[in-house]
């Protein structure tokens, strides 16, 4: 008997395909066929290990040192090249420098090939200059800063009377004129903004202790005695006056200094207070001659 003729059709789905793709690993042995079947030794990539380079660290003497140098350098071969390129400064403790082209900044590197399989042509302890980011002013104030707390001078006195004095005899108080001290630092730079930082010290008050416990201050210098005062027994608008016999005693002299700081980018601020003293003897008598009014000794 024949089987039934039916009108219905059967569809076949197609499997799905899989792609098997092979994978490699960067200098590892590639295993081969050994031309056919075998089981050949394959081909070994070597590894390559070129020098490594390091930043080259430094510290703001040895880059004081450096700049000292190149001043020196720069005053000789000023009338035949630019040295001023040459100036060195520190960027978190790696030595930096102003480069050739405009707005460009270096940092040294030096090679280490100790552990280098193919050093390049390049010799352990080599130098080389890479290109770096621009230089924050602000690493300058290190040195700026540095520099105004050791120029700023001890005051010197410049009191009336200036010893011995006399009890009932007022006195003029008043230090040597002093500041402002200024310390600039700049990274020369042959386009319009040059990089640089400047710190300054401006004295704010002065203090006069003496050594009966009682002090004064003033603001600035404080106030010299003018010609006009010199036959007045009366104490300056910065003054003392002793009113008993005191003997052998001390004067000492504080100035305090405000230090500011701004730096080419427009940012400023103010640094703590800085203090000086000195401290001087001070003889301080008993007038005996009665009815001389108003002459000093």
């Amino acid at each position: 008997m024949a089987r039934p003729t039916t009108n219905s059709t059967t569809t076949t789905v197609a499997p799905p395909v899989t792609i098997v793709a092979g994978t490699g690993t960067p200098d590892v042995p590639v295993p081969g066929d050994g031309g056919g079947g075998g089981s050949g030794g394959g081909t070994v990539v070597p590894v390559v290990i070129p020098c490594r380079w390091d930043d080259v660290p430094t510290t703001p003497p040895h880059v004081d040192a450096l700049n000292a140098v190149s001043t020196v350098i720069a005053s000789i071969v000023a009338p035949f090249f630019d040295y001023t390129a040459l100036t060195y400064y520190e960027r978190f403790g790696v030595l930096h420098k102003a480069g050739g082209a405009p707005g460009e900044w270096l940092k040294a590197q030096r090679a280490d090939c100790s552990a280098a399989t193919d050093p390049g042509g390049v010799d352990d302890g080599d130098w080389r200059w890479v290109v770096s980011v621009p230089p924050d002013p602000a690493d300058l104030l290190v040195g700026t800063n540095r520099t105004v707390t050791e120029i700023v001078e001890p005051p010197v006195a410049a009191i009336n009377p200036a010893g011995p004095g006399y009890a009932q005899l007022g006195m003029w108080l008043a230090i040597e004129p002093a500041g402002p001290y200024v310390a600039r630092a700049q990274i020369p730079d042959s386009g319009p903004a040059a990089v640089w930082a400047e710190t300054t010290a401006t004295l704010a008050d002065t203090t006069f202790a003496f050594g009966t416990g009682e002090s004064v201050t003033c603001p600035g210098v404080g106030t010299p005695i003018p010609e006009s005062a010199v036959d007045d027994v009366r104490a300056g608008p910065c003054g003392h006056t002793f009113t008993d016999f005191v003997g052998e005693t001390t004067v000492t002299i504080t100035t305090r200094w405000t230090v500011t700081w701004l730096l080419s980018d427009g940012r400023s601020g103010t640094d703590v207070d800085l203090s000086l003293s000195t401290t001087i003897p001070y003889e301080v008598l008993e007038i005996q001659t009665v009815g001389v009014g108003n002459e000093r000794p």
